[in-house]
């Protein structure tokens, strides 16, 4: 259970660094 859920915590920070990047 703690790995998936940082699994996906990790997948949603590259998601927001990538918005991030891709709004720049």
């Amino acid at each position: 259970m703690l790995k998936i859920s940082a699994v996906k915590s990790l997948k949603a920070t590259q998601k927001i660094r990538d918005s991030a990047l891709l709004s720049q």
